[in-house]
């Protein structure tokens, strides 16, 4: 069983994970599963970034929410802790809202992107800086 929250292997009836000593339930179980290969890969359905981002320039940015709104259920299930996605209609929450989802993007890619480094690219750059953030995704993401 892997533990949601810092990704150790532990045994399956384990209760609490060995490194953190977090309780570990259904979500951790569901964190990670086996292909084919019998190779671990997380549950992150894999996109062309230039689809992303051409796709939400053509629905000038309907995409580009649909886009948030699907990647944060996705790193929901494979640990992360993201609040509802409605919130991104609220003014000054949906701020912290991008923060909350870029924390998971960090988590999911065990460090690779910082929450800092995705925040600034979704916040500045917009839907250029979820282009990017998708191939960061991609690497971690099951294979097609």
């Amino acid at each position: 069983m892997i533990c949601n929250k810092c990704g150790a292997e532990n045994k399956d009836n384990a209760e609490f994970c060995t490194k953190c000593g977090t309780k570990l339930g259904e979500t951790a179980k569901s964190l990670k599963h086996r292909d084919t290969a019998g190779a671990t890969a997380l549950r992150l359905e894999h996109r062309d970034p230039m689809t992303v981002l051409i796709f939400s320039i053509i629905t000038f940015g309907i995409y580009g929410i649909y886009w948030m709104v699907k990647t944060s259920w996705e790193l929901n299930e494979a640990g992360a802790d993201i609040p509802t996605a409605w919130l991104i209609i609220v003014p000054i929450i949906s701020i912290w809202w991008e923060w909350k989802f870029c924390e998971g993007v960090e988590q999911v890619t065990n460090g690779e992107m910082s929450t800092a480094v995705a925040f600034l690219l979704l916040y500045f750059l917009g839907v250029i800086g979820a282009a990017i953030i998708q191939s960061s995704l991609n690497k971690v993401a099951s294979p097609v």
